[in-house]
């Protein structure tokens, strides 16, 4: 019964996506009808380690980017950064009163975590796990970034179907002896039902 319903969230969710404007659902004013934004960042930065993590250093240095067009769009916007390469259990209570919106953590098991320590009041934005998608349909408050897999692949498969002359046959590539992942069982189960003809190789 679980699955059905999450079932039934996720194509809510892509229906209501489909009839909205899309022009205005990722304008800032939209989401944040303000002039000044509190934001927490929370990434693994491993500041003390070395170089650091220069993935999530990439990812700051993007949403100092973001912070440019919200300066443009009229809006000020205020970023706490934590490096949370430890896990969120110390993050402070002011900061968490004092943000409008959380980015991060990252996987969706500590987005879970976290959530479930600062209440459901709280915007939470998933920067870079595709998997947050099943909490984001039954979450108001969780806005999810990353497109998740499912879409993706039905994407991918859609345009090979499209683009394969008829003696075309695709091929889906797994390493040997390795256990097969979420995102390539979405893959093959896609390709499935799409009736594009493949084969698979390891």
């Amino acid at each position: 019964m679980e699955d059905v319903n999450q079932a039934d969230s996720l194509n809510a969710v892509d229906s209501t996506v489909a009839s909205e404007d899309k022009e205005n659902i990722f304008k800032p004013h939209i989401l944040f009808p303000k002039s000044k934004v509190k934001a927490t960042l929370m990434l693994p930065l491993k500041s003390g380690k070395g170089a650091g993590s220069k993935n999530n250093m990439d990812f700051y240095c993007g949403v100092l980017l973001a912070a440019y067009d919200l300066g443009n769009e009229g809006i000020s916007a205020d970023i706490n950064v934590l490096d949370i390469t430890n896990g969120t259990a110390d993050l402070p209570e002011d900061i968490i009163e004092g943000s409008d919106m959380f980015i991060g953590p990252i996987s969706s098991g500590d987005i879970q975590r976290f959530r479930s320590a600062i209440g459901k009041d709280k915007i939470i934005i998933s920067p870079l796990d595709p998997r947050v998608e099943t909490i984001a349909a039954v979450d108001s408050n969780l806005i999810q970034i990353p497109t998740p897999h499912r879409i993706q692949y039905n994407n991918l498969v859609q345009w090979l179907k499209n683009d394969m002359m008829p003696s075309d046959k695709a091929m889906i590539i797994t390493e040997k002896g390795s256990r097969g992942t979420d995102a390539t069982n979405v893959l093959i189960a896609a390709a499935d039902s799409s009736g594009v003809d493949f084969t698979r190789f390891s």
